[in-house]
């Protein structure tokens, strides 16, 4: 939420901070941001089946083209004999 400009709009689509109740400091709305919680699980289900074939097709075909409007996140994986690397570069914040 720090990093929005200013009249900047941040969409929460998780839950867990929603949940958790976690605090959002006030002083960043003086730049005018917007700040919406939004539940997809409740957007979704409350589509028709045929509008979600769509999105989802949509959504396949932006992947699948590379488009620029949707990029998949940067990951790094690692193999199941491979824990300690993984615990060590998420300890280091790599993971960020």
């Amino acid at each position: 939420v720090r990093c929005l400009g200013y009249r900047g709009r941040f969409l929460e689509i998780g839950k867990f901070d929603l949940a958790s109740n976690n605090k959002l400091g006030m002083e960043i709305f003086l730049k005018e941001i917007t700040f919406h919680g939004v539940l997809l699980d409740g957007v979704i289900g409350g589509m028709s089946p045929v509008l979600r074939e769509e999105m989802y097709n949509f959504l396949n075909k932006q992947l699948k083209d590379r488009a620029k409007a949707i990029n998949p996140l940067v990951r790094k994986t690692f193999q199941t004999d491979q824990l300690e690397e993984a615990f060590r570069y998420m300890a280091a914040g790599k993971h960020i």
